[in-house]
């Protein structure tokens, strides 16, 4: 099949599953993904079980391959499989978690931004610290997983709740008859807002 062929029915495939989201749900008329959402419980259960099981093989892989790059880094002076590990990970993965347990276990420092500004350009991140010991044993002890807790997703900060709360008491006050102060200054800090909202 040519080229051409291949992306003419490609097309057609996206345009049918396009218009099968949108006998299903009419908000795929103005968004254009193309994605098979799961349905039923049960099959939701099944993905989020495999994402599960997944992600604990990967934590694993990731684990057994840092401790291993710690050793060679170690015996043959290159820190540059601990670089690639890193950008290895994905994109949804900890980063900073298994930077900061490579340091912690290895003969690894950081590059330093001003000294190092080439080799970091190049996506180099670590050097060999001869100063610092490898501790295998630590290192295979403490997993990176564990090493740098992730902040507790009741942290996250609901911006769409906060704004809300703030137009309902403005909208209260303007009810009761209150006087709203400071309105030059609140709508310059709206302003401000939606900037760092990203609007």
């Amino acid at each position: 099949m040519s080229r051409r062929a291949r992306n003419l029915t490609l097309s057609a495939i996206a345009s049918d599953h396009r218009a099968q989201c949108r006998a299903v749900s009419p908000v795929f008329n103005e968004l254009e993904i193309i994605m098979q959402i799961i349905k039923g419980t049960a099959e939701l259960n099944k993905a989020i079980a495999s994402i599960t099981n997944r992600g604990a093989k990967l934590d694993g892989d990731i684990h057994r391959a840092g401790v291993s790059v710690l050793s060679h880094a170690t015996e043959h002076g290159d820190s540059t499989l601990a670089d690639k590990l890193v950008h290895a990970m994905p994109k949804g993965g900890r980063k900073l978690a298994l930077v900061e347990w490579m340091l912690a276990h290895g003969q690894l420092a950081k590059l330093d931004p001003k000294a190092d500004k080439e080799a970091i350009a190049t996506g180099r991140i670590f050097k060999i610290d001869r100063t610092r010991t490898l501790d295998l044993e630590g290192a295979i002890k403490d997993s990176w997983v564990e090493f740098r807790k992730e902040a507790s997703v009741h942290t996250a900060f609901d911006a769409q709740a906060a704004v809300k709360s703030v137009l309902a008491r403005l909208k209260a006050a303007n009810a009761k008859g209150l006087t709203i102060a400071h309105k030059a200054q609140a709508l310059a800090e709206a302003q401000a807002l939606v900037a760092a909202l990203g609007g």
